[in-house]
């Protein structure tokens, strides 16, 4: 467990939370060990045990105030920058309507869906490592001529100085994000991008409707659960808008006239949600919606991977011929 607090400061240096792959399995065994009946302590060592470190210590950590008495996500509060936002809600919820397996579950399924999704995501999408992969292997090319050990100190060298860019603009990245403004700004710019900006539209609607889905299942007030939810979007500017939907719902306005007011909401998601609210079923018809905008950025990023790995090819045997018949090219070779 001492792995525990090194892991907490690197995972939030890089702006990450407890990932989904371990929180997923997680809430499934801590869903069937509460409803067995074996005591919310003893639930929670034994479902973190060998699944992350940082988990493991936290557990441990707040078993003894669960000993004493304390509520589950009342411990979890002073770790809550470490869970996704829509975790203690969802918890409170459970645990006051004495239905805390319940919630787990639903937590469980939650984050095993998007983790789903991102593996089948990640296959496709134009990743850092794939950047750094490409251009190494680019620079090899270039070297064709000099012996075995040559190229292989470029590919190393090319590789690492590419790693460290990548690290350094991450850690830029975590500090300026910290200016809400120049945040929404980028964030904004971001989804105008063509073709981009439709991909992680629906990834940040499908983000939030999954979170707000879960939240909703579970009994978390509509203006409560849109308003964290909304910081599930992952964009400062889709959450700036999604927050007037939070004032509107909090001044009596249903969910549905809420969310017209929010410009990125895609139009056939309103009608879906009129039809769930008019018969008791929006849950439902929320998780089915979700379903439609993940596997619609899918396939839009499979189309974007497709084009960038043609344009590649492309590139690539450009490159070749070029290298083939003696071209010279001292702008790339110098």
């Amino acid at each position: 467990m001492s792995q525990g607090p090194p892991l907490t400061a690197l995972r939030s240096a890089w702006g990450v939370t407890i990932p989904e792959r371990t929180l997923g399995p997680f809430f499934a065994n801590l869903s069937r060990l509460i409803g067995s009946g074996t005591s919310i302590p003893a639930s929670l060592i034994a479902s973190s045990k060998a699944l992350d470190p940082e988990l493991d210590s936290i557990c441990a950590s707040i078993e003894p105030r669960l000993r004493a008495g304390v509520a589950l996500h009342e411990a979890l509060v002073p770790y809550r920058l470490r869970f996704p936002e829509l975790v203690i809600p969802v918890l409170e919820v459970g645990e006051v309507s004495g239905t805390l397996d319940t919630a787990c579950d639903r937590l469980a399924k939650t984050f095993q869906a998007i983790d789903g999704y991102r593996v089948r995501y990640r296959d496709v999408a134009i990743e850092p490592i794939k950047v750094i992969a490409g251009v190494t292997l680019f620079k090899v090319v270039f070297s064709l001529g000099a012996s075995p050990v040559e190229m292989l100190k470029i590919a190393a060298t090319t590789a690492a100085e590419l790693a460290l860019v990548y690290i350094l603009l991450r850690l830029a990245y975590r500090n300026l994000w910290r200016w809400p403004a120049l945040h929404r700004l980028v964030d904004k710019i971001h989804l105008a991008i063509p073709h981009v900006g439709a991909i992680e539209r629906n990834l940040a609607t499908a983000r939030w409707a999954r979170s707000f889905a879960t939240m909703w299942h579970a009994g978390v007030p509509i203006s409560r659960a849109l308003d964290v939810s909304s910081r599930s979007t992952l964009n400062a500017y889709y959450e700036q808008l999604l927050q007037k939907a939070v004032v509107l719902t909090r001044q009596g306005s249903s969910l549905t006239e809420s969310l017209e007011h929010v410009e990125l909401t895609p139009l056939h998601l309103l009608p879906l949600l009129k039809v769930g609210e008019d018969t008791a079923r929006f849950g439902e018809a929320l998780d089915r919606y979700v379903d439609v905008l993940e596997d619609e950025a899918l396939v839009k990023a499979q189309q974007e991977s497709m084009s960038a790995m043609l344009i590649g090819y492309l590139l690539a045997g450009l490159l070749a011929v070029m290298i083939a018949f003696g071209a010279s090219m001292p702008w790339l070779t110098g």
